[in-house]
């Protein structure tokens, strides 16, 4: 498994110049925060921005980022800290 040291946004080999948005999420769960990233990613321009997304966790989320054009990559943390609460 890679870890986030191993990547950087050249690793991701943008098709062109593009700017790299990154958002981040902490599990690829279809709730209320993700179900609003996964609306906004697909209302977003993407003809002026590569749009790419680091989840915690796997999940649907991740499956459906992909069909709506958007890379995603799960990096996993250990799930006692994925389900911390405030």
């Amino acid at each position: 498994m890679n870890s986030l040291k191993d990547y950087s946004v050249e690793s991701l080999n943008p098709p062109d110049e593009r700017p790299v948005v990154l958002f981040l999420g902490h599990t690829g769960a279809l709730g209320g925060a993700e179900l609003a990233l996964l609306r906004l990613v697909r209302k977003l321009t993407h003809s002026q921005f590569l749009y790419f997304v680091v989840i915690f966790s796997d999940g649907p989320l991740v499956a459906a980022l992909a069909e709506g054009g958007v890379k995603a990559q799960v990096f996993p943390l250990s799930q006692k800290l994925v389900r911390t609460s405030r």
